[in-house]
């Protein structure tokens, strides 16, 4: 199923999932509104994960909503340390976690660009406390790509340092050591 109806400023309480193989579109309640949030596909559970967000109010959400394949449920009674704009998420299937890179508070002048790495466990159903693993930079906007075993790395590329700056940088994540080179 596909995840669609994340409109870029008018948060929604619903999401429409697409079926490709009946052709099927249904229309789901989330457990809260939500708009410029991220979803990654865990593979192998039929799952679907949206994470943070903004708010009706633009203020940005520091929570996630899981869908099981029948309801969108929140993620357990715990947050991440910042609700977030403008990061990424990547389901990682060797760790069964997923990857929770950068982003800023707000897509305003005042904003606050993150570094650090969060994690979406997707056994538990929690947004684990991490050690201090940070990326070269802060940013915002960036892309993740995933690179499969045996390489197991994931790249971030590219984003912004502020509203007018973008970055020609890069960063490798490596999956085994929970480390950027």
């Amino acid at each position: 199923m596909i995840l669609s109806k994340n409109s870029a400023y008018m948060p929604h309480n619903t999401a429409e999932l697409f079926n490709p193989i009946s052709g099927v579109t249904d229309v789901i309640q989330m457990s809260i509104e939500r708009a410029t949030y991220k979803s990654a596909v865990i593979l192998n559970s039929n799952k679907i994960v949206l994470i943070g967000g903004q708010n009706s109010s633009y203020i940005p959400i520091n929570t996630g909503d899981v869908f099981d394949g029948t309801q969108f449920m929140p993620v357990q009674k715990n947050t991440m340390m910042h609700g977030r704009v403008g990061h990424t998420v990547t389901y990682l299937p060797t760790i069964n976690k997923v990857l929770i890179i950068g982003g800023s508070n707000s897509n305003t002048e005042d904003l606050i660009l993150f570094g650090a790495v969060e994690w979406y466990d997707v056994i538990t159903n929690r947004f684990p406390m991490l050690s201090n693993i940070r990326m070269s930079s802060r940013q915002a906007g960036h892309t993740v790509t995933y690179i499969r075993v045996p390489f197991n790395k994931v790249l971030r590329v590219g984003g912004g340092s502020n509203q007018t700056h973008v970055l020609n940088t890069f960063d490798i994540f490596d999956v085994s050591t929970h480390s950027f080179f």
